[in-house]
């Protein structure tokens, strides 16, 4: 197996530190949320594309800051998450809240938990590949 992929496999159980990528993550996305001017490297040319790239994102990093936790519970709360950013987006004057934004959020999340998946299943076949005795 690549040397790279091998690499990502294994910083999967670095638990702590994803745990502190998360919440890094939560802060820039809620700050970008709520600023008036949020940086032009920031901006998708297409703002739901944002949504899509920081939902996966949101849970990926969710998923490996918390690896026992329920998929069930990690998404109620990635989107619970999105829903409070709409809401409060609704009472800002430079802001607006979309649903079409949550649908991007949604999706955004079905990435995320798609690259899971992938990821779960390379991971089991490096260490089926490693460990061929079982």
């Amino acid at each position: 197996m690549a040397k790279p992929l091998a690499t990502l496999i294994s910083a999967i159980h670095y638990t702590s530190l994803w745990r502190v990528v998360f919440c890094i993550s939560l802060t820039t996305i809620s700050w970008l949320a709520i600023t008036d001017s949020p940086p032009e490297l920031a901006q998708a040319s297409w703002d739901k594309l944002n949504h899509v790239f920081a939902f996966s994102a949101l849970s990926i990093g969710a998923w490996l800051s918390a690896p026992r936790s329920g998929t069930l519970h990690r998404l109620i709360g990635v989107m619970t998450y999105g829903i409070i950013i709409e809401i409060v987006q609704a009472y800002l004057p430079h802001r607006s809240a979309s649903g079409l934004d949550l649908l991007a959020d949604l999706i955004g999340i079905s990435v995320g938990e798609a690259s899971r998946g992938i990821i779960q299943w390379l991971q089991a076949h490096h260490y089926s590949r490693s460990h061929p005795d079982g």
